[in-house]
């Protein structure tokens, strides 16, 4: 019988409801310790705003790993294992520039999975996507399902270089598949953590945010 996993109330989150219940873990394999100039400034940003929002967002560096599926599995393993009880992971590959309200627009929608559109190194300009498309059986035309506002779009697969899933993403696969194991418990000496310590200070609803 195929594992079947039920499907969470879903409700947009306030920005009162990022501070109160939303831990977020920012998870980068960096391969040779190097990050790209503009990951640095939109990381820095972001740092910028978690503060003066009072939202939790910790890094996580991993370093000196060439594999990268290999290097999200430890992060991965770390997420699931911190003391901290994180509730999203956000993947950013060290090369993606990003704005950083977007991460909070994303945290906004309260999906399981948002992924960023992100291009892969060609020209023309191409996005990692698939949208799934369904059949109107009205009018027998393929159709695409949107949010209410239109603002996000449902996929049938893309690329992983930006995206925020929650802890229950992790969780039910591990249900789903208990015969699959990644061996990314051990994590080197050469990875490092970076704390953002909240501060307290006063600003725009981050709901007001949308993609």
């Amino acid at each position: 019988m195929k594992y079947k996993i039920e499907p969470e109330p879903s409700s947009y989150i306030s920005t009162e409801d990022m501070r109160k219940d939303c831990r977020i873990l920012v998870g980068l394999p960096v391969y040779g310790g190097n990050i790209e100039m503009d990951t640095a400034g939109s990381l820095i940003s972001l740092a910028q705003i978690a503060i003066s929002e009072k939202i939790i967002v910790d890094f996580f560096y991993l370093t000196k790993e060439s594999l990268i599926p290999r290097g999200r599995n430890r992060i991965v393993a770390h997420f699931l294992s911190s003391t901290n009880n994180y509730t999203h992971l956000m993947s950013i590959d060290a090369d993606t520039q990003f704005d950083a309200k977007d991460i909070f627009k994303m945290l906004h929608y309260n999906k399981d999975i948002v992924s960023g559109a992100v291009s892969v190194k060609t020209t023309p300009i191409r996005y990692v996507i698939d949208l799934k498309q369904k059949i109107d059986r009205k009018t027998n035309k393929s159709k695409i399902n949107v949010s209410a506002d239109k603002k996000l779009v449902e996929l049938e697969r893309c690329g992983s270089a930006f995206f925020l899933a929650k802890r229950r993403v992790f969780e039910e696969m591990i249900k789903a598949y208990p015969e699959l194991h990644a061996d990314a418990c051990d994590l080197p000496a050469e990875v490092t953590k970076s704390i953002i310590e909240m501060k307290t200070i006063k600003s725009e609803n981050i709901s007001e945010y949308v993609i």
